[in-house]
């Protein structure tokens, strides 16, 4: 009881809550999501998240007995978002929010979604933990919300995970409002409505107003003075060149380097390896060519090994991976002798140590951090395309300000996915702090980051869309800041910029609620698909879109380690025209572990299910617009293991969980409660 009441009074503590009064346009944009579902298309820095918080005032009041769900497209941003609500939503007592990605939610059943609803107002997460919950799954409903905001939503294209929780899960509550189903209010937010070319901008305009079944709004601003406006300069260099077939070479040195550790340990993506590393060469010169070599390739094949022991259950690859990690230390010394000697031999010596490009950049960084040195504050960030530029380059750049005797300091940060999420955090904390007051960075943190003291922004790499030109410019939030492009026309991408911002504002393009309405097709054919369970289950629904990760996701728990799925499958070639001949390998057997064994689905299964069903009747364009013949039949045979597995009512494993609320601690463990029978005979395939 005591714990209880102080858990209350914490509960009801203003701690430090800031209330922002509403710009006039601000003002507009809240009163557009309190009458219907809108898409706000306001620039970057102007206010989005603030509307969004007077929004979720206004629904949870609204509706006291439904949540709201804040989606975004990266990690970083759940974090920022989440203490953003916490700090400007104006309900008292404060609300209650809490932040869900990655491994905070791995293995969740009914019981915990349910517990974390019942214990929070607000869900702030990344979309594809929530595309199982709501699809995959059906843990979570769209009726539980009053509001769905979709952070950067020009993310919802093709398949994505945004595109797929709309299709799957809200369509058809949208459909069925007029019934007992009651569908959520859906604001987007976005300063750029495109994602991609500028090509039909009023049809892709239409089309994610179907898709978010929202109108799309674009408020008038006040303009700007001069004084605070962005400028903009494109930086010019002279071109050097690299020895003649310097690709041979680079794989060469590589192949030098890395053969003595492949005696040993398998490198993974080789090809990705050499490519990444030819890049970081021409780039950069042979300075963070060596950098990579010495820095880079170590830990990913730590993490790679580091991965096989906790999904394997394999003795020999856990002996490998223990092996490497007592190993260390010795091979870090391994390269950085192996990559220091070749600094000196061959052909590659006549590469330049620092490329014209990175020396134009390190002289420009040198001015601008040189001219403001009395300002501790002063910042900016660096966007480069790939990853494997982030490290080599902010290793340049530190080095130059070092011998320049320059006090500032760099430091690189490419995403989660290719550096831990704690890292990244760690990096954006000591840029936010001024600890660190050059970020080098990829397009992966171009959107939605918000550091309000940057003060100038540089795309040393080419930009190719409209949408990285504004998101990545929108990063410089203080006045009089600066964006330096040294791939693009800055003037050219402004142009385009104007163009995506007219089509945004122009109100004769907005489709009405009906035609809105009309333009839905959930692509369904009673009892053949989707499948949604037997009337007795509560399941998710099995499509072709997340069939495959249904079928992979129950094997890897049965055999518990992660595998491809072409090696439980039979395949055979087919002649599928003779002038010109052309044969397709074409699935006629999938053998799927279960804890009784081995349960084989035949080509004859599928086509019984499907009947005189075509596919094109059923399969979305857009969803698909990638897949070859070969993904299309994949999908097609995957989908009925995926329904026959749930209408076994197989389940891999019994899994038992608790929530925590106070602190979120999320405890579950899972056990394998069965023997996993395997035929000792392979599977048999054509080559």
């Amino acid at each position: 009881e005591r714990l209880m009441l102080q858990v209350k009074q914490w509960l009801a503590i203003d701690t430090g809550r800031a209330h922002f009064n509403l710009h006039p346009y601000q003002e507009e944009c809240v009163e557009m999501i309190k009458r219907e579902s809108t898409i706000i298309s306001l620039p970057t820095g102007k206010g989005k998240t603030l509307v969004a918080a007077r929004a979720i005032d206004f629904f949870l009041e609204e509706r006291p007995t439904q949540k709201v769900l804040f989606m975004v497209p990266t990690v970083p941003l759940v974090d920022q978002q989440a203490a953003y609500c916490r700090r400007h939503c104006l309900l008292q007592p404060a609300i209650r929010v809490v932040e869900l990605h990655g491994d905070k939610i791995d293995g969740w059943d009914q019981t915990a979604w349910n517990e974390c609803l019942l214990a929070h107002q607000v869900v702030v997460a990344t979309p594809e933990i929530l595309r199982r919950a709501f699809v995959d799954s059906a843990f979570v409903d769209a009726s539980q919300f009053s509001l769905l905001i979709l952070d950067e939503c020009h993310h919802a294209t093709g398949n994505s995970a945004y595109a797929s929780i709309m299709r799957d899960a809200v369509w058809p509550k949208v459909q069925s409002a007029g019934s007992s189903a009651v569908a959520p209010r859906i604001l987007g937010l976005t300063a750029s409505f495109v994602n991609g070319s500028l090509t039909h901008i009023e049809a892709k305009r239409q089309q994610l107003e179907v898709l978010l079944q929202a109108q799309l709004f674009s408020p008038q601003l006040p303009e700007e003075s001069p004084d605070e406006q962005t400028r903009f300069e494109t930086i010019r260099w002279a071109e050097d060149s690299l020895p003649e077939g310097y690709k041979a070479l680079v794989q060469q040195k590589l192949q030098i380097l890395l053969e003595p550790l492949e005696q040993e340990f398998a490198i993974p993506d080789r090809k990705k390896v050499n490519s990444r590393a030819e890049h970081v060469l021409l780039e950069l010169g042979m300075t963070g060519f060596i950098f990579y070599l010495r820095e880079a390739i170590l830990p990913q094949l730590e993490a790679h090994y580091q991965n096989l022991a906790t999904l394997h259950t394999d003795p020999v690859k856990q002996q490998k991976a223990r092996e490497l990690a007592e190993r260390v230390p010795q091979l870090h010394a391994f390269f950085v002798q192996s990559a220091e000697r070749l600094t000196n031999e061959g052909a590659l010596t006549s590469a330049p140590l620092v490329t014209a490009k990175a020396k134009r950049l390190m002289d420009l960084v040198a001015d601008i951090m040189s001219e403001n040195r009395e300002n501790a504050e002063f910042k900016g960030i660096l966007f480069v395309e790939q990853v494997a530029l982030t490290m080599p380059l902010a290793h340049l750049l530190n080095r130059d300000l070092r011998e320049r005797e320059i006090v500032a300091a760099a430091k690189g940060c490419s995403g989660t996915g290719s550096m831990s999420d704690a890292e990244c955090r760690s990096a954006l904390e000591d840029f936010k702090s001024s600890r660190v007051q050059l970020l080098v960075c990829t397009s992966a943190l171009e959107e939605g980051i918000d550091v309000s003291s940057c003060e100038f922004v540089v795309r040393f790499s080419k930009m190719n869309t409209t949408k990285s030109f504004i998101q990545g410019s929108g990063r410089a939030r203080k006045a009089q800041s600066v964006v330096y492009a040294f791939m693009n026309d800055v003037e050219f991408e402004q142009m385009q910029a104007d163009r995506l911002d007219m089509a945004a504002k122009d109100r004769n393009l907005q489709l009405t609620t009906t035609e809105r309405l009309e333009r839905i097709d959930l692509k369904e054919t009673p009892g053949v698909y989707p499948y949604h369970g037997e009337p007795e289950q509560r399941s998710g629904m099995i499509n072709l879109f997340n069939c495959q990760l249904i079928v992979q996701e129950y094997c890897r728990r049965v055999l518990q380690q992660s595998l491809n799925l072409q090696s439980l499958m039979e395949t055979e070639s087919r002649l599928v025209s003779e002038n010109p001949p052309v044969t397709r390998e074409s699935i006629i057997k999938f053998g799927c572990p279960t804890p009784d064994g081995v349960k084989n689905i035949t080509r004859a299964d599928v086509e019984s299910h499907w009947g005189d069903v075509r596919l094109e009747s059923i399969l979305d364009a857009d969803r698909a617009r990638n897949w070859t013949i070969e993904d299309k039949d994949r999908s097609r045979f995957l989908f009925v293991v995926a329904v026959d597995l749930r209408r076994s009512k197989c389940k891999p494993t019994v899994t038992t969980r608790t929530f925590h609320d106070l602190g979120m601690l999320f405890v579950y463990t899972s056990q394998v409660v069965f023997s996993t029978c395997i035929t000792s005979r392979p599977l048999r395939r054509s080559r």
